[in-house]
């Protein structure tokens, strides 16, 4: 459907007829959160396109569609409007903070770089070799260290508000700033080894 078709709901009106959303927070693949797949199939889902630069303001349409900037919000009742509504007049300050759905994926612990090196069978040898040269074979003993990272992630948003002062803008601003979460494609990581200390 194109855009001028496309038939436009505002978020007050659904809000005031199908309860407070909730923004969900996908810790795992969609297909996966049964709660989330089931309020989809329950029409209670709006999908939020987010732009994280420029002026424009985001809009929502009503159903799931994956995208890659996007944001969904969970009705507690089932949406009036058809799939493909546009949603305009997004207020982040009536929505609900979401809570975390299903495990948080913990990626594999990474093994010391290098090949791990086993002791084979020594070769046979002549008797008469001095014992010293056994000695310089033996493996370094390994000592431990130990270091804190500190990984610190960085993004940007530009928020839009209205208000009637700048006072009331910045409260309403702090406000919208402690929904705000961090999305990982979007963001600047920055890891920082601090001072290595042998480990006693």
């Amino acid at each position: 459907m194109r855009e001028k078709e496309r038939k436009s709901v505002r978020f007050d009106a659904l809000v005031k007829k199908s309860g407070q959303p909730e923004q969900a927070t996908l810790w795992t693949k969609p297909d996966e959160d049964r709660d989330f797949m089931k309020a989809v199939k329950g029409g209670r889902v709006v999908t939020v396109t987010q732009h994280n630069v420029g002026t424009k303001k985001d809009f929502g349409v009503v159903g799931f569609h994956p995208e890659k900037n996007a944001a969904y919000l969970v009705f507690p009742k089932t949406l009036e409007p058809d799939e493909e509504t546009k949603v305009i007049g997004i207020k982040y300050e009536r929505v609900a903070p979401g809570t975390p759905r299903g495990p948080i994926f913990k990626p594999k612990k990474q093994g010391v770089p290098g090949i791990p090196m086993r002791e084979g069978r020594r070769s046979q040898v002549d008797s008469d070799e001095p014992k010293a040269l056994e000695k310089t074979k033996k493996e370094p003993v390994l000592l431990k260290f130990v270091a804190t990272v500190v990984i610190e992630a960085t993004q940007s948003v530009e928020i839009e508000v209205k208000a009637k002062n700048k006072t009331e803008a910045a409260r309403i601003l702090k406000e919208c700033a402690a929904e705000l979460k961090i999305d990982p494609e979007q963001s600047t990581v920055r890891r920082v080894v601090g001072s290595v200390k042998k480990r006693r």
